[in-house]
């Protein structure tokens, strides 16, 4: 992280054990928080992504993405990582290391009424190397609605070329840097 970005954003008690809130999300009124996964497993100058095309009102629907999901119940991000990639390739792979952690805030159309919700996704984007020889994905992913999901090798200089989440990936899977990188977003 950039020691410069290290500030207090969590709730602190004061001596009377109430919460004296310094979290951001609580003030911007952001209830909804998503803790999750991404891989960026290459292989050449290609990386593994996902096709999601075919879940409805899915905020990612028609882009690329990469292999990942949300945590499990008392799930560390280094097994989520690993349960996502096996789950969505059928092949074992080992984390390499950390590449980013990207903190996310948007809106989605999940609430009622057609409603839009603020969100803060934190997610933590891993580099994965192969376990053994095998190299060739066995089985589809499928989505939380069971719905399958096409996996395909893109050439990383191309990238930028596809409706690919996320975008910022461009230029930094180009150059993936030797430390993890801190990176927010804002959609609209």
């Amino acid at each position: 992280l950039d020691p410069g970005r290290r500030k207090s954003r969590w709730i602190q008690r004061d001596s009377g054990g109430e919460s004296a809130s310094r979290d951001p999300n609580r003030k911007a009124g952001i209830k909804n928080m998503i803790n999750s996964t991404l891989c960026y497993v290459t292989r050449g100058n290609d990386v593994l992504m996902l096709h999601r095309v075919k879940k409805k009102n899915d905020i990612n629907k028609d882009k690329w993405i990469g292999i990942g999901g949300k945590f499990e119940d008392k799930e560390t991000p280094e097994e989520c990582n690993r349960r996502e990639v096996f789950e969505e390739t059928g092949l074992h792979y080992e984390v390499d290391r950390l590449a980013f952690i990207h903190e996310n805030f948007f809106t989605s159309d999940n609430g009622e009424n057609g409603t839009d919700l603020p969100f803060h996704e934190v997610a933590f984007y891993y580099l994965m190397k192969p376990k053994g020889f095998k190299s060739e994905i066995t089985v589809e992913s499928y989505s939380s609605g069971n719905v399958a999901e096409h996996m395909e090798w893109l050439p990383i200089d191309k990238y930028s070329t596809y409706k690919a989440y996320p975008e910022f990936f461009a230029d930094k899977l180009k150059n993936i840097p030797d430390y993890p990188q801190h990176i927010i977003t804002y959609e609209k």
